[in-house]
Parts: C-alpha cells; sequence; structure tokens
C-alpha cells in the first residue's frame, strides 16, 4: 500500500516536517514512506509496507507491516503515545529535538480529535487521551 497525503495539515497530520503544515491541494504521495517502502523500513523485506492508516483532525496513524504504530500530529498532553518534550536527538546525544519536529514527521486504529484508540494482540485495547 502506498500513502498519500491531501488536505489540511495545520497540525502536522501529513508527517511532512514543519515546512508543510498548510494546505495541499491534490494528493500527493509522501515521500518518508516511499523512501522507507522501498528500503524495508516497514516491513522484513524491501517493498513492505502499509498495513492500515487512520486519520483524524489532528492525529495520522500508520500500522507497518510488522504492526509497528507511527503516529503524527499534535501531541497536546502526550495524545500520540509518546514524548516530543526533552527528547535527545539519536545521533547528537548533546542536543535536543525541537517538539514542533518530533509532532510533524512520524516516528517511530481509530483517531477522533483529542484521542487515539489502538488494539494491541491479543485485542488488548489501548486509548491516549490528551485529557480534554
Amino acid at each position: 500500500m502506498q500513502l498519500f497525503v491531501f488536505g489540511n495539515g495545520d497540525m502536522g497530520q501529513f508527517g511532512l516536517g514543519t515546512a508543510v503544515l498548510g494546505d495541499i491541494s491534490r494528493p500527493r504521495q509522501h515521500v518518508w514512506f516511499k523512501e522507507a517502502i522501498e528500503a524495508g523500513l516497514l516491513g522484513t523485506e524491501p517493498g513492505a509496507g502499509v498495513d492500515a492508516l487512520c486519520a483524524g483532525g489532528m492525529h495520522t496513524l500508520v500500522v507497518d507491516e510488522v504492526g509497528k504504530v507511527w503516529s503524527w500530529g499534535i501531541n497536546d498532553n502526550a495524545a500520540l503515545g509518546r514524548p516530543t518534550i526533552n527528547v535527545t536527538h539519536p545521533e547528537r546525544p548533546n542536543e535536543v529535538v525541537e517538539a514542533e519536529v518530533l509532532e510533524t514527521e512520524p516516528m517511530v486504529v481509530k483517531v477522533r480529535p483529542y484521542c487515539i484508540l489502538l488494539m494491541d494482540q491479543p485485542l488488548i485495547p489501548y486509548i491516549i487521551d490528551s485529557g480534554r
């Protein structure tokens, strides 16, 4: 499965970084996911890709072919299910990654405006709520 984005991404829902937060009027392929599929980052071999996708007003979730959940969008009160404040850069341990970058790029189902619902194996539900 390929991933295309369009519409309004002012909350980082596109996962294209901080430079692309406005409107995309026509569908365009998500470059990061295209490259990740070609490199085999989303499964056990090149060509492995997206198994499921769910997009909401402020968040987007993707489940890859090995079951890893990728999330991006607004992260008020940890709504993405991961920290985005004071996160150390993986390649430069003396640097902290800006929260805005972590909220707008995919990191390694149902999405509603203020919460994310995930179902794990063996059908254990997880709810990530922003507290609203």
